[in-house]
């Protein structure tokens, strides 16, 4: 991630967890909220949404369900950013994938960069991670994965049912979700 990040952002990888509370203490100010020391545990759930967020590619609506004036305060977060031109390591995946879903000459290079993927502990996936795969395997579907859902360490979602139920364990329409949007 940090690679195609350098070769095709301006972006620097040195945004720490203090720069992270700066942002969203600025953005506490703007919203003219007072800032004292209880906006530090306020502050430091904000972080964990946000990961949350990235990890999970919360959309518009699951955001504003969960916290309905959250996702000014992630927009917020997430312009100041580039306005900084910085990311840290948890941002590089989330980076990296939105590239590549808006960049089709972007995505089309990397997919053929890699002929066969191997995804190994693929239990231990986060939905970013997963997406991710999905699109560099393409169009080929030349992906082999070894996991085992009884050693799932995180208990992450693998996909999202037609009740917006999370899912835990595999399903076997995965690899071939997105194939039209991702295939010339």
């Amino acid at each position: 991630g940090n690679e195609i990040l350098l070769r095709y952002t301006n972006l620097v990888l040195d945004l720490d967890q203090d720069e992270e509370k700066a942002i969203l203490y600025e953005i506490l100010n703007e919203k003219h909220r007072k800032v004292n020391r209880q906006s530090d545990e306020l502050i430091a759930t904000f972080t964990e949404w946000i990961q949350k967020i990235k990890e999970n590619l919360l959309s518009k609506q699951e955001i504003e369900k969960l916290a309905p004036k959250f996702w000014d305060v992630f927009m917020m977060y997430l312009e100041k950013q580039q306005l900084r031109s910085t990311y840290g390591y948890e941002d590089m995946l989330y980076l990296v994938l939105s590239m590549i879903l808006e960049n089709k000459g972007l995505r089309l290079m990397l997919q053929s960069q890699y002929e066969y993927v191997l995804v190994d502990e693929f239990q231990d996936l986060n939905p970013v991670q997963l997406r991710l795969i999905q699109v560099l395997s393409m169009p080929r579907q030349n992906l082999f994965v070894v996991g085992d859902d009884d050693q799932m360490i995180y208990f992450q979602p693998v996909y999202v049912d037609e009740n917006q139920n999370r899912v835990y364990g595999f399903n076997d329409q995965l690899m071939t979700t997105y194939q039209q949007d991702l295939v010339e």
